[in-house]
């Protein structure tokens, strides 16, 4: 009977396999073992000479964990859920039907513990060096944008929200109710886009041009202008690289620090008011495009296929979501570059 239940679960794996199953082929290209060393450094384990409790989960079991959780969007709950009902999960994860599966309260600790002290962050930096050991280099170009990410939205009105803005309670702060007050997120923003509001976070990237992987990223609430973390996510190399971006970019701040940077700007032109763009800008900008929309692909990726969204509260935990979004989009980029060069 046993060796009957073995063969079946071994015939369920295979017709997986002949599916294309993602997780395998994830599995297959990164080796997991790499952020062992660094992820122990996060998040220390229990000395061994402490009594009571449950030995602590694997630390990279944890961590696989929590990208399954990025890559389906997952709550804790439904992450602890779908681990035990899936077999495509338990194989990704390395566990047998017999073996303990973290619960959701595990989950969530370990993720709190990984995003403190930049922990997500220093995950990314640890990826980026085994892309470029794989040959993966910023060499052709490289592509800025921002795209925002929204959150729960903040029903305080125009008053409290100016209060919020400039870094003050809202009125009647004191008469809030508790769990009021822990669920009213005071870091995300307002902001407009083509004349509609959006509220939450932003995400400013910067990309490749060839291998369309993210390289360097920043979070900031919605507010905050897409010109203003320039600086911050532009990445120098040895070589001269053509920028690529949007007309938000366009200002001369940016061009000249381009300019001194010793590559060259092709962010798009904007139209001046009350005028009309020069056939010669209109072309230059319709040939620009063409490369500039590489970076919507990620956005997109993101938001369809990931659910990208903020479901918490704070910057700091927005900056551990997003984080992980761009360091799980990373990790599948990487598996379709093996098989595609």
């Amino acid at each position: 009977m046993l060796q009957y239940k073995i063969l079946d679960l071994k015939n369920k794996f295979e017709k997986l396999s002949e599916k294309g199953d993602p997780l395998e082929k994830l599995n297959k290209v990164i080796n997991w073992e790499y952020f062992r060393k660094t992820i122990e450094q996060l998040i220390p384990r229990k000395n061994k000479g402490s009594k009571g409790g449950r030995p602590s989960y694997d630390c990279v079991l944890m961590f696989k964990i929590i990208i399954l959780q990025t890559l389906y969007n997952l709550s804790d709950d439904q992450t602890e859920y779908q681990i035990i009902d899936r077999l495509s999960f338990m194989r990704f994860l390395g566990l047998s039907l017999l073996d303990r599966i973290p619960d959701a309260k595990t989950i969530w600790l370990f993720r709190e513990n990984l995003g403190k002290n930049n922990g997500i962050r220093i995950l990314f930096n640890e990826f980026e060096n085994v892309l470029k050991e794989s040959g993966f280099f910023t060499k052709s170009g490289q592509i800025v944008d921002a795209s925002i990410i929204n959150a729960p939205i903040r029903r305080t009105g125009k008053k409290d929200n100016e209060l919020i803005k400039n870094g003050k309670k809202p009125k009647n702060w004191d008469r809030w109710s508790k769990s009021k007050k822990s669920q009213t997120d005071m870091c995300a923003r307002w902001t407009k886009k083509g004349n509609k509001a959006y509220f939450g976070f932003k995400s400013h990237t910067n990309i490749d041009k060839e291998y369309k992987l993210i390289r360097e990223y920043k979070i900031t609430d919605a507010s905050v202008h897409d010109s203003c973390v320039f600086e911050d996510i532009y990445i120098h190399v040895d070589d001269s690289l053509d920028v690529y971006g949007d007309g938000a970019y366009r200002a001369k701040r940016i061009e000249n620090f381009i300019s001194k940077s010793g590559d060259k700007s092709k962010i798009q032109w904007n139209k001046p008011p009350n005028k009309t763009l020069s056939a010669i800008k209109k072309s230059i900008n319709k040939i620009n495009s063409a490369v500039r929309i590489r970076v919507e692909h990620i956005f997109a990726m993101q938001k369809s296929c990931m659910k990208l969204c903020i479901r918490t509260i704070g910057l700091h935990r927005a900056k551990i979501k997003i984080g992980l979004a761009n360091l799980v989009y990373n990790f599948t980029r990487f598996e379709f570059l093996q098989r595609s060069y």
